[in-house]
């Protein structure tokens, strides 16, 4: 069974040793570039983890994560 995807990852380039290219979430059609690693993996979690979660609980006014 297929299971639609989240997100997709293009990476266009290995410059500097760094990955370059870009994040596409296919149900909001959107594409976010990013130019690390690290770039990347905040654009996923902030905007197909901490978006799209509903489970979160604040609790003393920070997210329980």
């Amino acid at each position: 069974m297929t299971c639609p995807s989240v997100f997709e990852i293009t990476v266009t380039s290995t410059e500097h040793c760094e990955w370059q290219g870009f994040v596409f979430f296919p149900s909001s059609g959107m594409h976010f570039p990013f130019q690390s690693v690290l770039e990347l993996i905040c654009i996923i979690e902030e905007k197909a983890f901490l978006q799209s979660s509903s489970d979160l609980t604040v609790l003393g006014g920070q997210p329980n994560l």
